[in-house]
């Protein structure tokens, strides 16, 4: 059972990122929720792109 949501504004606010951004991003969310990790929804919704 998915514990979150991805509203289609957030992957179209993601997709405007560069990717130094987004590494930003993705690094930052890991600091913060890295102990709870499963799979991640980045690298889930990103696969086949520059995430």
């Amino acid at each position: 059972m998915p514990t979150f949501e991805t509203l289609p504004r957030f992957t179209a606010d993601l997709q405007h990122l560069t990717p130094a951004q987004r590494q930003r991003f993705r690094r930052a969310v890991l600091d913060a929720f890295g102990s709870q990790r499963g799979p991640s929804p980045a690298s889930t919704e990103c696969q086949g792109h520059a995430c």
